[in-house]
């Protein structure tokens, strides 16, 4: 069975995931709190990632750009513009093991489900809908990853006019082929044998 969404536009995964402007008024109201504490956070998470990924300088959502993309999650506005926002993130070093971005993600929530549990709101009810709201949006940014890191959104990229970018494509693909092309040990060994059956033949 296959189940397709009725519209693919930026817009519909607000819809399909529910988030609205009582989610985008949470998070403002919870930021408040919880900007301070961004720091700690990142600090939770890196360390966490750190048990099961060797972190480098380079690697996507270091520290700094980490502590940008929480900035600007909770600040909005959650308009279009942040749609795009969050798609732009997601094309950001895409040789990145989507293993690690999907750990950082779950990694993320989880320090921030932490740190608003912390804040020892009284009401129940406005701690439950700030917990929603940013597990709503986290899916929503793992929605763009999933949609930049799937091989069909790979090969729709268009390539370079100057046709360098095919190429490039080509040159990559050849160690995957040669791996995987069963003939290949055939045709090195016939290639192999004529050359040294020639030379022997030259020589006489």
């Amino acid at each position: 069975m296959t189940i397709r969404a009725t519209s693919t536009d930026n817009d519909s995964i607000t819809e399909l995931i529910d988030f609205g402007s009582q989610d985008a008024q949470a998070i403002q109201n919870a930021a408040i709190k919880l900007r301070p504490c961004i720091p700690s956070i990142i600090d939770t998470v890196q360390q966490n990632l750190s048990q099961h990924f060797e972190l480098t300088t380079d690697i996507q959502f270091g520290k700094e750009p980490l502590r940008r993309y929480l900035g600007r999650i909770m600040t909005g506005p959650y308009d279009r513009r942040f749609l795009d926002y969050l798609d732009w993130v997601a094309t950001q070093q895409p040789d990145t093991d989507y293993v690690y971005i999907n750990t950082l993600l779950g990694q993320l929530e989880a320090a921030l489900i932490r740190k608003i549990l912390s804040l020892n709101l009284i009401d129940r009810a406005i701690e439950e809908t700030i917990i929603n709201a940013f597990s709503k949006l986290l899916w929503m940014q793992n929605h763009y990853f999933v949609k930049n890191y799937s091989p069909n959104a790979r090969r729709s990229k268009p390539s370079d006019s100057s046709g360098r970018g095919s190429i490039v494509d080509f040159v990559r693909g050849i160690p995957e082929f040669l791996r995987t092309c069963p003939m290949f040990p055939v045709v090195v060994g016939a290639a192999v044998g004529g050359t040294a059956v020639y030379m022997t033949m030259k020589r006489r």
